[in-house]
């Protein structure tokens, strides 16, 4: 409640896969011989509980040290082949109901589209509709949305993290593999603070992982808050409609089979807050290892049409100095 008071959301993690030795289904689950308990092929493994008191008929998973100093080890369970389908939608809308939490954390989403659907009508006939999140983590282990797209209709966030390369990434990559901009999902990184910047052009920065001095967006978003941009337009670099282009003389080889290209590129932020009187915010991310020098051209007549009345040479863009993300500055359009 602590979390509500302060408008804080939270979300639960609660995935398939894997099941606590804590739950107290446990015993009678193990009765229906390898229909929800993944049974071993080999010998007993994992942690000395599960070998001393399971013994056989079960495949292990991870285990925990609590604070008190207890073991919560788990459990291997199928994904979606068996009736365990029903049990895990029904916890979710027992928890819905019972608690006041504002959604769902998914560790990886093995299963069909008609599961995700089932429980956001189960959300709805409880009137949990609107409001409660379901935000999708995976890895980045081949192009991370041929799994899952297909349940994206049904989530509301995306947070792509191990194994994603993110520095032999090119922009190309970036926009078609990691973000979520292509499906109209917001996405956010799990990484380190130097990824923000190619994070930035494609609507993202990091989440606070595994603590904030590894990873802190929070500067980023009071700059942002400060400009009028809480909830901005985006004109991406591969925008046609962009009002801001990069020129450099840098290329650089991506990684990851990416080819090569520009060093840098470029986006557009629109903000709303002050009608009539837009705020721009320009973000630009460099993909070489060094320093490179770029000239940004503004389409002025573009600028006009989002609604800066006086767009013309004479403006110069200004840079807010942002802890842990950049200096202040400031220099000329064109």
């Amino acid at each position: 409640r602590c979390c509500v008071y302060t408008h804080t959301q939270v979300k639960l993690y609660y995935t398939v896969r894997e099941l606590s030795t804590f739950a107290v289904e446990l015993w009678a689950l193990r009765a229906l011989r390898g229909e929800v308990l993944i049974s071993s092929r080999g010998k007993a493994a994992g942690h000395v509980w599960l070998r001393e008191h399971l013994r056989a008929n079960y495949t292990a998973a991870w285990h925990e040290v609590l604070a008190t100093g207890e073991v919560d080890a788990a459990v291997q369970t199928p994904a979606f082949t068996s009736r365990w389908d029903n049990y895990w939608l029904e916890g979710i809308v027992w928890l819905a109901r019972n608690l006041d939490i504002d959604g769902i954390y998914l560790d990886g989403a093995p299963y069909e589209r008609s599961v995700l659907r089932r429980l956001r009508r189960a959300l709805a006939a409880i009137g949990r509709s609107e409001g409660f999140k379901l935000d999708l983590h995976a890895s980045c282990a081949g192009n991370p949305h041929l799994p899952y797209v297909e349940l994206y209709p049904y989530l509301d966030s995306l947070w792509f993290g191990e194994q994603c390369e993110y520095k032999s990434f090119s922009p190309a990559q970036w926009l078609a593999e990691v973000s979520g901009v292509p499906f109209g999902l917001p996405a956010e990184i799990l990484g380190d603070n130097s990824d923000q910047w190619q994070g930035l052009v494609h609507g993202m920065v990091c989440r606070i992982y595994p603590d904030p001095w590894r990873c802190n967006p929070r500067p980023i978003w009071e700059a942002l808050d400060g400009m009028g941009m809480q909830r901005p337009r985006l004109l991406g670099w591969w925008d046609a409609a962009c009002p801001i282009t990069v020129a450099t003389s840098s290329t650089v080889a991506y990684g990851a089979g990416g080819g090569s290209g520009p060093a840098a590129v470029a986006s557009v932020f629109v903000g709303d807050e002050h009608p009539g009187r837009p705020r721009v915010a320009v973000a630009i991310a460099n993909w070489a290892p060094h320093e490179v020098g770029v000239r940004l051209t503004a389409n002025w007549s573009a600028l006009v049409s989002l609604g800066l009345a006086a767009a013309g040479p004479h403006l110069r863009l200004r840079a807010r100095p942002i802890s842990g993300f950049q200096t202040t500055g400031s220099w000329a359009l064109g």
